[in-house]
């Protein structure tokens, strides 16, 4: 166990900091900075850890990144105050549970800038945009619609830029609160209603491996959802004797929370499923292994379940309970 492992785990949070800083000092790689932070985070030091979390963007895949953003006259966001009477640009540069989950940060911020131009990420964008329709100050954009981000004409007219994380770090340190979960204001349409009152996901990530680190086996669940109305949102679709497929295309976010409409529970081992869930105030059971990601141990989902794959009657006892 190294030095910063032995501060957390006495839970001198302060002596960790000390300890980070000083050992950047020494060194100068700003990728101290932000491991230091992550580590902070995996204890459960929320509000410490966004502190160093930022440095992530000196690093220097971000900062080639950011470098391109700012290569007009905008000027990069250090502080929330920066923001008033500004012309914002925000970046969706996270995933798509990230940027979902981090969206948090845009109602507080709605009318502090003259006019924000949010660029999502192609996953989000329909659903941020059908969210804040309402709101005439923001517009959202598709950064898929650009070839270049930093060839972005809007940058030419922007005061000040930004990532959606940086405006979500950057509050919580500002302010010592924690985010409540955004409220979905968009409106479900064109939906036949879905007879089922469990969703179910099994595969996890971008490539929706079933290797051993989220994925397991959906027969691992039947026992324990036995006698429930289950179905599959995995793409590509799949079905089973006890479970069915959604049926149809999902290509986005918006197509997501609207066929989860009906649905009251989500049984799901991917995280970005998990933030759709909690963001539309469903009962969310999240199934995983030995790690848990820092979003979930702090405790910004309230509403969240954690269930490890070895404890499935924690999972039983969740889905028997009253709604």
């Amino acid at each position: 166990m190294n030095e910063l492992e032995k501060l957390l785990q006495r839970k001198h949070s302060h002596d960790a900091e000390k300890f980070i800083l000083s050992t950047y000092q020494r060194i100068g790689n700003p990728e101290i900075l932000y491991s230091g932070g992550l580590e902070l985070l995996h204890h459960k030091f929320l509000f410490a850890g966004m502190k160093f979390y930022e440095h992530r963007w000196h690093m220097q895949e971000l900062k080639v990144f950011k470098d391109a953003l700012i290569r007009y006259r905008a000027k990069w966001v250090n502080t929330i105050g920066e923001i008033t009477d500004s012309n914002l640009v925000v970046v969706g540069e996270q995933g798509i549970g990230d940027e979902l989950m981090f969206s948090s940060v845009m109602p507080q911020i709605i009318g502090k800038p003259n006019k924000i131009t949010w660029i999502a990420s192609p996953q989000n964008y329909e659903f941020f945009k059908h969210n804040y329709k309402h709101v005439p100050s923001l517009e959202v954009l598709n950064v898929a619609t650009s070839l270049a981000i930093s060839a972005l004409p809007i940058l030419n007219a922007a005061s000040h830029v930004t990532s959606i994380g940086e405006l979500y770090r950057m509050y919580l340190v500002e302010t010592q609160i924690r985010l409540p979960i955004p409220k979905y204001n968009g409106t479900i349409y064109d939906v036949e209603p879905i007879p089922s009152t469990v969703a179910l996901v099994y595969k996890a990530g971008a490539t929706n491996d079933t290797g051993p680190s989220r994925s397991f086996d959906p027969n691992a669940l039947r026992y324990v959802l036995k006698g429930k109305n289950v179905v599959s949102f995995q793409m590509p679709q799949d079905s089973s004797k006890w479970f069915k497929s959604i049926g149809g295309s999902i290509t986005s976010v918006l197509d997501t929370a609207n066929k989860l409409a009906t649905i009251k529970t989500i049984v799901t081992c991917d995280t970005a499923m998990a933030h759709i869930g909690l963001l539309l105030k469903k009962r969310v059971a999240l199934i995983h292994r030995e790690y848990i990601d820092w979003r979930w141990k702090n405790n910004l989902y309230p509403g969240v379940r954690l269930v490890h794959i070895g404890d499935l009657d924690r999972l039983k006892q969740f889905l028997d309970e009253e709604i």
